[in-house]
């Protein structure tokens, strides 16, 4: 059994569109001075349906990347530590994409 890569296993969980926009959307410094969103707040800044969103953020909150709060009938979404820990990562990648012009 070969070895595990924490390289691809890493992609393996975070390697689908719908979670990086959703991990980029949390971060309280992109754009907005607060890290926690609504379903709804979530769902319109990342452009998904609302299935595909679900979906994704049960994920997320599975691995631990997301935290889910729940205030009456609304609930709300931010970065843990894990998540927060991840977004160098992605600007790093996104800046190595720049500069080599990866994308068209």
């Amino acid at each position: 059994m070969p070895e595990l890569c924490a390289i691809t296993e890493s992609i393996k969980i975070m390697g689908t569109k719908p979670r990086l926009l959703i991990v980029r959307n949390l971060d309280g410094n992109a754009s907005r001075n607060r890290n926690e969103l609504g379903f709804n707040e979530l769902k319109k800044l990342c452009e998904l349906s609302s299935r595909t969103l679900a979906l994704n953020l049960g994920f997320l909150v599975k691995k631990k990347i997301v935290q889910a709060r729940k205030e009456k009938n609304r609930r709300f979404y931010s970065l843990t530590g894990r998540g927060e820990e991840l977004l160098p990562v992605l600007i790093d990648i996104g800046k190595w994409g720049k500069k080599w012009n990866i994308y068209p």
